[in-house]
């Protein structure tokens, strides 16, 4: 079958050409990764072959080809590595900037299927995608055409900087981020952010105020909201504008996360709103929260803590961070304590002469959320539960372990009884369920267990 359709691509009429490239390329997506494993020896160089077609659809269809196939590749098994990117290299200088965004992002898939060996090509491909880069600013022509192509090349080159690792493309990443303050461009792929953000990790933080509130904005909306305006949703149905709202939700929180866990200290200005923001996902009332986007807030909480942490540990100059952190919380100057009893802890140090009131505030906003009121956990919620007290757990870490009240001591045992409760009753019914399937069976059951 391969055979004919390889017949095929060298047709005389490009449409079939490219029908012959568009069903390679699909197979490699489709029979991954045995088409890989057992073809890669034949495609790679056919491919090669066919991207030099004088008709650009089929050239930048190869392309996909390519990165269809070095997708599904295991890492570090492309054939003919060299020769793939010297090709990638000749079209992505091409003047046709379709042409340039499809083999941007098929070089990006190839040095991520790479990884390590893609270092040895660093040196070449990143100043000409650094080149295309700065001439995306200058295409006063059409200014949306060169905002897609600055877009794709710093997702390409943050893709890179993941394969050949932190050391390798440390300055090119202070490049990108002195392009996009000099410019006040950033790019909408949230991705690629987060990729710098981890790369970069603090050196990241004077990037978060061109960044921080597009996230803050998608993942302060509710969906609660979004439903009561889709006129298609019902017990079945929900327009894929709402759908794809929610998935920006989800994707804003992950990457407020990712920036909070890379600038740590200099994330604290935005802790009251990340706070908020989780709040509203693992408050209960909100029930249109995807469960994926409450397990994620639950792992915001330790991480804030941190922030705040690391913070006073830096300086013990702490009054005007503590004044301005209170007055964005919305809190009192005095910590708001369920019981009396555990005002004397407020006062305790990460180290002496410096108080540890805005952190112990935070856990006191953040905490009763990680301890639902409910004790009754399902199998559905199993995994919510256990990341709500495993964060809870890492919170801990960070302040007094006397600092929670007794009601919420007293509900974090009764949640974790309820969580090893249902887990134990799963086990012991599967069990069962795997006994009666070999009795009936009259199978030997000492495999089973």
């Amino acid at each position: 079958m391969h055979s004919f359709v390889e017949r095929m691509a060298s047709d005389e009429h490009p449409r079939v050409r490219w029908a012959a490239i568009n069903c390679l390329g699909q197979w490699c997506f489709d029979f991954a990764p045995e088409v890989e494993k057992h073809y890669g020896g034949e495609l790679i160089p056919f491919a090669l072959e066919k991207s030099h077609d004088t008709c650009l659809r089929v050239q930048t269809h190869c392309c996909v080809l390519l990165m269809n196939f070095a997708e599904a590749a295991e890492v570090a098994s492309i054939p003919e590595l060299p020769a793939v990117v010297s090709r990638l290299l000749e079209l992505v200088q091409s003047q046709t900037q379709k042409v340039v965004e499809i083999t941007v992002g098929c070089l990006a898939s190839v040095a991520v299927c790479a990884d390590q060996n893609f270092k040895q090509f660093y040196d070449v491909v990143v100043p000409v995608l650094k080149a295309i880069l700065e001439k995306s600013h200058t295409d006063s022509d059409n200014p949306k055409s060169g905002r897609i192509l600055h877009d794709r090349i710093i997702e390409g080159l943050t893709l890179i900087g993941l394969a050949v690792g932190k050391q390798k493309f440390f300055a090119d990443a202070h490049y990108i981020i002195h392009e996009m303050l000099k410019s006040s461009t950033v790019p909408e792929d949230t991705n690629s952010l987060a990729r710098l953000a981890e790369i970069l990790g603090k050196d990241f933080t004077p990037v978060l105020k061109l960044v921080v509130e597009a996230s803050l904005t998608r993942a302060s909306v509710k969906i609660t909201d979004l439903f009561a305006a889709d006129t298609l949703a019902d017990a079945f149905a929900v327009s894929p504008e709402v759908m794809k709202k929610v998935e920006q939700k989800e994707t804003a929180l992950q990457t407020l996360l990712t920036y909070a866990d890379a600038t740590r200290e200099g994330f604290v200005p935005y802790v009251p709103q990340v706070a908020d923001v989780a709040v509203s996902f693992l408050d209960d009332a909100d029930a249109y929260s995807p469960e994926s986007a409450r397990v994620l807030a639950a792992c915001i909480p330790p991480v804030l803590l941190a922030c705040v942490a690391d913070s006073l540990r830096a300086t013990d100059s702490t009054v005007a961070f503590m004044c301005g952190f209170h007055q964005r919380c919305g809190l009192n100057s005095k910590l708001r304590v369920l019981n009396a009893s555990h005002a004397r802890d407020i006062a305790h140090t990460l180290r002496d002469g410096v108080d540890t009131t805005p952190l112990v505030e935070l856990f006191q906003k953040l905490c009763p959320y990680l301890i639902p009121s409910t004790t009754a956990v399902e199998e559905g919620s199993l995994e919510l539960a256990s990341s709500q007290l495993s964060a809870l757990s890492e919170c801990l870490d960070n302040i007094h372990r006397e600092c929670m009240p007794q009601n919420q001591v007293d509900k974090f045992f009764l949640r974790t009884m309820a969580v090893l409760q249902t887990v134990w009753q799963l086990q012991t019914q599967r069990a069962f369920a795997v006994v009666k399937i070999c009795e009936t069976t009259s199978a030997s059951c000492t495999t089973c267990f």
